[in-house]
């Protein structure tokens, strides 16, 4: 069928070059081609109403071209400059399930002298369900304390404040009873460990943590478009660290740990709710990495975690070819209701999560700020919001944002 054809479409783009010398313009003409998803379902509809937008990165301004339709030519008139393309398509209902055509692409550059463009579209499902909102993991530093020169002259970095935000994305109520927060295996900064992992992709993802919110199914409701807060220590970092919130508070639930360590002892709130620690690799406790070198998912397990671990145990080489091979835990890729690849910078190594679950990635620009990577409104719906759920974090996040929990 036309769906399953490679097709170039080339779009005539008049692009106007503006120069220093005034009223000195040059129109560029480049041809644009749009490449079609190669595993599309039987049943996908044609490409129509698709939408491209072009944002460029200098100025800001954001050019349109819409009602693109298969086999059509379009013009338009861009200036010279790097730019963000992303476009979507309209909502296709098959198998009872919402999915569209969507694109995303960074860092394009227009020119006089640039070849063809290719668009790859992506077909995919978009899951109205549970939702990563905003990661807090780069660090911030320990407060000034007044008076104490030999403090204020070696602030120390603090990283205990972790926490990642879970919004209800739907329409409904939802119930995180056995949700669970998955930890990758897998490392963006480390080629050779993931050259060794990855052999699993797309259809399993390594992972070497794994906490389940505990529950009977219906213990604890989350209205459509309510968040809920998960923690390493569900204490007051404020009080301590600069630009830090208070977990006490905000804190729906922790994956306290204890361990025999006293160098590594967290607190353990008893008004917050603890996780199930089903695994964990870490022998004191485990963090979310600073520099964004893991990624981070969500799935429901309900099934006896020793079960599963029973089915789903592989074995791979680690980064060291003389270390003795090692067991994880794989998790099948189609459990998997959302997840987020970050990387320690605006280049990655090695991708650990399969372009199904989330085809760029995202990072902060600087640790011990306290920066967030928080997902973007795409719209309201009345009070509700809904958030940019693309399985595209370039697209889907907005980077180096200060924590929505401060007070």
């Amino acid at each position: 069928m036309k769906q399953k054809i490679l097709l170039i479409l080339f779009l005539c783009i008049g692009l106007i070059f503006y120069s220093c010398e005034k009223d000195n313009t040059s129109s560029i003409k480049t041809g644009i081609s749009i490449e079609m998803p190669s595993n599309l379902p039987e049943n996908a509809p044609e490409l129509k109403n698709f939408i491209l937008l072009f944002t460029n990165q200098e100025t800001g301004e954001v050019f349109t071209l819409d009602n693109i339709d298969a086999y059509e030519d379009f013009a338009k008139t861009l200036k010279a400059g790097i730019y963000d393309i992303s476009g979507t398509s309209d909502f296709v209902i098959i198998n009872g399930k919402k999915q569209r055509y969507v694109v995303s692409m960074n860092d394009v550059v227009i020119s006089s002298n640039m070849a063809p463009l290719t668009i790859k579209l992506s077909f995919v499902e978009l899951k109205e369900d549970f939702v990563i909102k905003e990661i807090f993991y780069s660090g911030t530093v320990t407060k000034l304390v007044e008076g104490n020169t030999a403090n204020n002259k070696a602030q120390k970095q603090y990283i205990n404040a972790c926490y990642v935000i879970i919004s209800n994305n739907s329409d409904q109520l939802l119930y995180a009873d056995n949700l669970c927060f998955a930890i990758s295996a897998g490392n963006s900064a480390n080629a050779i460990l993931n050259k060794n992992i990855s052999k699993f992709l797309p259809d399993e993802i390594g992972v070497e943590a794994l906490f389940r919110i505990p529950g009977d199914g219906h213990k604890y409701p989350i209205q459509a478009g309510k968040d809920i807060v998960i923690c390493m220590e569900a204490q007051d970092h404020s009080i301590v660290a600069e630009n830090a919130p208070n977990l006490a508070k905000k804190a729906n639930f922790e994956w306290f740990e204890e361990n025999s360590n006293p160098k590594f002892q967290l607190s353990d709130n008893p008004d917050v709710p603890n996780m199930e620690i089903l695994l964990k690799e870490s022998f004191t406790y485990t963090l979310l990495n600073m520099h964004g070198t893991q990624s981070y998912m969500l799935l429901k397990l309900e099934e006896d975690y020793t079960d599963f671990a029973a089915k789903h145990t592989k074995e791979y080489q680690p980064a060291n070819s003389k270390a003795a091979k090692k067991q994880s835990l794989f998790i099948p890729t189609t459990m998997i209701i959302d997840g987020v690849q970050l990387a320690s910078g605006e280049t990655i190594v090695a991708k650990v999560l399969p372009e199904s679950i989330d085809r760029s990635y995202t990072y902060v620009t600087k640790t011990k700020m306290g920066y967030t990577v928080r997902r973007k409104v795409e719209r309201q719906d009345g009070k509700r919001v809904i958030y940019k759920d693309t399985n595209d974090s370039a697209n889907d996040f907005d980077r180096d944002v200060p924590s929505s929990l401060l007070d």
